[in-house]
């Protein structure tokens, strides 16, 4: 079963503002909470900045964990990562019709 979801973060910030400007962002999902084992991730992407839609078939009924982090153009340490967002994927399928 193919399970489509969208991740989200919020918009890139340093103190003071204007200091650095986005380049990257690391993205992770996870079967724990402590990342140790990882479902899917995308590193160092330039691409998916602020959201991003993995190509993994994610398990129904089953917990995930979801993390972010940025890097800037200036800089080659990246951030922290964010809180754990945590999410549950559900039990549906659709029947096929016969004849």
């Amino acid at each position: 079963m193919t399970t489509n979801i969208t991740l989200e973060a919020s918009n890139f910030k340093t103190t003071p503002s204007d200091l650095d400007s986005h380049a990257t962002t690391d993205w992770q999902i996870a079967e724990d909470s402590g990342f140790s084992s990882i479902v899917e991730s995308s590193m160092a992407d330039p691409a998916n900045l602020v959201s991003w839609t993995p190509e993994v078939d994610l398990e129904s009924e089953t917990t995930y964990y979801a993390r972010v982090r940025y890097s800037g153009s200036s800089s080659e340490i990246p951030s922290s990562w964010s809180e754990t967002a945590i999410f549950k994927t559900a039990d549906t399928y659709i029947e096929t019709p016969t004849g």
